[in-house]
């Protein structure tokens, strides 16, 4: 799993916290291009281990009303 560089966490902090990108740009140094890419990158949602390691039958169903 590739891990998130520094800037780019404190864009992505600076941007979850309501800040302007022209904000961003002063607050880190970044050019405009590098910010705007930050943001729009996809975030990687990390899974909770414990869940996965769990059998499928672990699970509730997820099946219709009525099922």
């Amino acid at each position: 799993m590739a891990s998130i560089n520094d800037p780019q966490q404190r864009v992505r902090e600076l941007f979850d916290a309501h800040f302007t990108v022209s904000e961003i740009v002063e607050q880190t140094s970044l050019e405009i291009q590098t910010v705007v890419r930050f943001i729009n990158a996809p975030r990687v949602i990390r899974r909770n281990n414990a869940a996965h390691d769990r059998p499928l039958a672990e699970f509730p169903a997820q099946g219709l009303v009525g099922d």
